[in-house]
């Protein structure tokens, strides 16, 4: 739990640093992050077929969160939070309630 939570804080804190100056000619971190971005709507548009705007914010934070949860364990002595049944109930919970939302929305 405690990785989990120190995850989210570094998480965050990583983009709000990256996305505090955004300008029209990008540099390093902001074209890093707009690659990453553009990246995750480019496989949502061929994989859904769908415009992935209504979608990029949840999956985009899932495949972040997620990648950035397996590659924790790299670092010695850290467990990485999915390898608890807990944390994928938890997403598996966000996911449920994030789809029937949308499609009330829609």
């Amino acid at each position: 739990m405690v990785t989990t939570w120190g995850l989210i804080a570094l998480l965050s804190i990583i983009a709000i640093l990256a996305t505090r100056r955004l300008a029209l000619r990008p540099t390093r971190v902001q074209a890093i992050v707009e690659l990453l971005v553009t990246t995750i709507a480019d496989q949502i548009r061929e994989t859904m077929r769908a415009e992935p705007a209504r979608f990029l914010p949840l999956i985009g934070t899932l495949l972040i969160f997620l990648s950035a949860a397996n590659l924790i364990s790299l670092l010695p002595g850290l467990e990485p939070p999915t390898a608890h049944i807990k944390t994928a109930a938890a997403l598996a919970a966000i996911v449920f309630v994030a789809v029937h939302y949308s499609e009330r929305m829609a």
